[in-house]
Order: structure tokens, then C-alpha cells, then sequence
């Protein structure tokens, strides 16, 4: 179901750190600014060897959310590929879904859509409900237009206190465009990245 000869390039071709980078951005930017007073408070020396680790911080920061993304589109690509979608069985492949979704840290939902926005099945609600449109159309367009997976900013979760981003990927067959199938994905997930990265001792 997934593009045969543009199966690995597409996680590439999309963006990951641009589009995730307002996602985190509300963490990192308080180490940003305690990290500008703390190179004017300490020693020549000692400022060379933070600003080092602020920088190897955050390339390790970039590589570890361009890691979440992609493994976050692997497994939609692994799921897109389930026999009860190729036949159409919608019934089935929501339980499909569903058992994948209990698999996965932080993901809200699953969500498959046609190419016109109109929604197939959405996980949050039982299966045989009409789902509703799509409503975060930008990174939908997005993949439906590029053929490559999409990712949205943060978008507003079925409760009030809910956000979430979308992680969006095109399913083909052959060359025709079929669906987009999607995971809502909490922005705990990125946080745990935050926390996990190793900080220079002064933070």
C-alpha cells in the first residue's frame, strides 16, 4: 500500500525539525535565555566549554525528535500495510488500529481518511459512528499534495484540555493515492526527549 520506489526517501523529504521546532520551542527557549545569562557570568574559559555542550545539546535535542518522527511513521507505514485495509475491511482494521495504538507511548488516537478529507474511522470513537472530517487540514493537504508523510504543529484534542500534533502518512496503491492514515500524538512525548538529553552540569 505504500509507494514502492519512494518507501524510506519520503521520512526524509519532510521536514521533521522545521515543522516540530514550534512544538518545543516553548521548552527550549527558558534554557536558552538562562543559558545567554550564564556565558556572561562565568569565565572566558568556561564559557567556550558550556557553549560547546549547548551545542552538542542540541544537535543531540534535533536527532532525538527527527528519531520520535520517524519512528512514529514506520509504524503507521507498518500498520498501512495490514490485509484487512487492502481489503477494505474497515470493521477489522480498526481492531487493527486499536491494538497498535495500545502499543505506542503517547499516541491519542489513529485516524484513516480519504483523499477528500472525509474520515474513514477515527480510534477515539467505536467503530460504525461517523467520524468527522478532517479538521486540521494543513498537514493533510500537505501529504495528500507531496505524497510524502506530514507533520502538523500542535492542534486542539477532543477535550478542551487536550494538544496534541499530527503525524500524517499517504497509503498507495500502486500509484493511486488511497488514504491518509494518521496518529494524534501527545506533546508528553517530546518533553520525555527533553528530559532524557544529557544538559551541561550548571542547568
Amino acid at each position: 500500500l505504500a509507494r514502492p520506489s519512494e518507501d524510506v526517501a519520503p521520512v526524509k523529504r519532510f521536514s521533521v525539525r522545521a515543522h516540530l521546532f514550534i512544538l518545543v520551542i516553548a521548552a527550549v527557549l527558558p534554557v536558552v535565555v538562562f543559558s545567554g545569562w550564564l556565558a556572561l557570568s562565568i569565565s572566558d574559559e568556561r564559557r567556550g566549554a558550556v557553549e560547546r555542550e549547548l551545542h552538542d545539546t542540541a544537535r543531540g535535542l534535533a536527532a532525538a525528535v527527527d528519531r520520535e518522527l520517524n519512528n512514529t511513521v514506520d509504524t503507521l507505514k507498518i500498520l498501512a500495510t495490514s490485509r484487512n485495509l487492502e481489503r477494505r475491511d474497515f470493521s477489522l482494521f480498526y481492531g487493527d488500529a486499536r491494538r497498535r495504538l495500545e502499543t505506542q507511548r503517547g499516541w491519542l488516537a489513529v485516524t484513516l481518511a480519504e483523499p477528500d478529507g472525509r474520515r474513514v474511522l477515527n480510534t477515539l470513537v467505536p467503530y460504525g459512528d461517523s467520524p468527522e472530517a478532517v479538521t486540521e487540514r494543513e498537514s493533510f493537504t500537505r501529504a495528500v499534495s507531496s505524497g510524502f508523510p506530514a507533520v502538523s504543529g500542535l492542534v486542539a484534542g477532543p477535550r478542551s484540555d487536550d494538544r496534541s500534533y499530527m503525524v500524517r502518512l499517504p497509503v498507495f496503491r500502486d500509484v493511486s493515492l488511497l488514504y491518509v492514515l494518521s496518529a494524534s500524538v501527545t506533546p508528553g512525548s517530546l518533553r520525555d526527549i527533553l528530559a532524557e538529553q544529557k544538559h551541561p552540569d550548571e542547568w
